[in-house]
């Protein structure tokens, strides 16, 4: 599992217009091509470079000297690759409408589009709650240029060609004072970045010197999860620097990608290991025909597992203990789900580490039709064999037998078409 880890204690310097790109291309784009420079992937530029052609083929002249820092100073360009837009960005900042459809109707691949959607729709709903408007409304200012539209959509497409699967970053650096923007004199954090970065733990910049702009706040939001160097096996790794040379700090971006430690290879005799977060509620009000479906909505949530145990509570009352494993990204949705749907007043969790076994699947086809049979094993080795139960009580309610019968008959055809599995206890 290609996994791609932004280091942001040392970021980018976003002091002016050309620095301020520097700073939110270094926290996505720039820095991600930096990870491939030193290793298979050094194919990936001028691909790179070949797929954004189509979105925008302009040329551009810088337009002022007046500094600006969310993003690259007013472009004059051409034409687009719909030849319909020759007005200059500088006059015409767009909307989110309007820069979605430009990259709706670019050639780039679904994912990349969705995924550049989804980081201007984090910046245009930061800026139109700081301005009392709304998404549909605001209009983008330096974000709106089309450096700015490549920048994250080059971001996108790198992360799409380099096929990262989860992008995780560390804490970043917020720094006081002020800087120049397309709106004067702004407090740092700029108002958008700090709207942006809500929940994402920071570290203290340095003063005056924009460290992480709006662009590479709204990437991170949309695009990444917060995390320390996590456990895995690194491949490559890659910096990348602002145009200025602070000297009381690196003004660099380093991005490291790597694997997944427990899943490369078939040989791999260790099992996986995971974080998750167990959320556990005291319920000792709600009535009993209610609890299943409270199951229902907390696995739907995003709940890994949820279980209830009877309990004695003060006062010799019985009640139920509700205890749930989630993921750090479903927590939220989960902890939202337990409060709609219980009675309970409050919760506590914790993050743990848990080990798994690999877990794959064959298919068994059967006379009375297809099922699953989940095989969990470490390294190529068999450990558990397990019939998934859905398939085989579809099986049993299509056919109007018992399950007692089709289950035996899926371990037969499994033993059948997956010899293996039972003769040496491999997964070959």
């Amino acid at each position: 599992t290609p996994i791609i880890h932004n280091t942001h204690s040392i970021g980018h310097d976003g002091h002016d217009g050309h620095d301020g790109h520097d700073g939110h291309d270094g926290h996505g784009g720039h820095g991600g091509h930096g990870g491939h420079g030193h290793g298979s992937h050094s194919h990936t530029h001028s691909s790179l470079h070949s797929s954004l052609a189509p979105l925008v083929n302009k040329h551009t002249t810088d337009s002022s000297s007046t500094l600006y820092t969310n993003g690259p100073q007013p472009t004059t360009w051409s034409k687009t690759w719909s030849e319909t837009w020759s007005e200059t960005w500088s006059e015409h900042h767009r909307g989110f409408t309007d820069i979605s459809v430009l990259i709706l109707e670019s050639p780039l691949p679904s994912t990349v589009q969705d995924m550049a959607i989804n980081v201007f729709r984090v910046l245009g709903e930061a800026e139109a709650a700081i301005h009392g408007s709304t998404l549909d409304d605001i209009h983008f200012h330096e974000v709106g240029a089309v450096d700015s539209i490549l920048d994250i959509v080059g971001f996108c497409l790198g992360v799409y060609m380099l096929d990262i699967d989860t992008i995780m970053a560390g804490s970043v650096p917020l720094s006081s004072g002020q800087i120049h923007t397309a709106h004067g004199p702004t407090p740092l954090p700029a108002p958008a970045t700090l709207r942006i970065l809500k929940g994402w733990p920071s570290v203290q910049g340095y003063p005056n010197h924009e460290q992480v702009t709006p662009t590479g706040a709204a990437i991170l939001k949309a695009l990444a999860v917060h995390s320390p160097f996590p456990s895995m096996t690194p491949l490559n790794d890659g910096y990348g620097a602002g145009t200025r040379n602070p000297t009381a700090y690196a003004n660099l971006l380093r991005v490291c990608i790597g694997s997944t430690v427990g899943s490369q290879t078939e040989n791999d005799q260790s099992t996986e290991s995971d974080g998750i977060v167990e959320i556990q509620a005291n319920i000792d009000d709600m009535s009993a025909e209610l609890l299943s479906p409270l199951i229902d909505q907390l696995l739907s949530a995003g709940a890994l597992d949820a279980t209830l145990t009877p309990i004695i509570m003060k006062k010799g009352r019985a009640g139920h203990l509700c205890t749930i494993l989630t993921t750090s990204e479903n927590q939220d949705d989960v902890v939202h789900a337990l409060f709609t749907h219980s009675t309970t007043f409050g919760c506590r969790f914790i993050k743990k580490q848990r080990a798994v076994l690999n877990r794959t699947w064959d298919t068994v086809e059967c006379h009375l039709g297809t099922a699953r049979v989940k095989i969990g094993s470490i390294g190529n080795t068999v450990q558990q064999i397990s019939i998934e139960f859905e398939d085989a009580q579809a099986l049993a309610t299509e056919h109007n037998v018992s399950l007692t019968k089709v289950i035996p008959l899926i371990q037969h055809a499994h033993r059948k078409q997956y010899p293996t599995r039972y003769s040496t206890g491999t997964t070959a």
